[in-house]
């Protein structure tokens, strides 16, 4: 294991871990998919932390394509907010 600083953090990398660092070291952008379900918040703080991602050199992709990191947001506030998580997972 290797150790590397990203932003403020240093911790050791694992095999996964090293093959993303070799993409930025190369120049390729490590990429990022969001799904968003929810409320207007939910969309608020997808949009949110997609702007932290960016700004850590992440681009955005669909999230039908490959990506090196998947985030779902939602919420269960609601019965409808439950039903609609537990319907995109079929």
């Amino acid at each position: 294991m290797n150790e590397y600083a990203y932003g403020m953090h240093n911790y050791s990398m694992k095999n996964e871990e090293e093959k993303n660092y070799e993409k930025i070291k190369v120049g390729e952008r490590m990429k990022v998919a969001f799904h968003t379900l929810g409320c207007k918040v939910n969309s608020y703080e997808s949009q949110a932390m997609l702007n932290m991602f960016e700004e850590a050199g992440y681009e955005e992709v669909d999230f039908k394509e490959v990506a090196d990191v998947y985030v779902v947001n939602t919420c269960t506030v609601t019965n409808t907010g439950d039903s609609k998580s537990r319907q995109s997972n079929s």
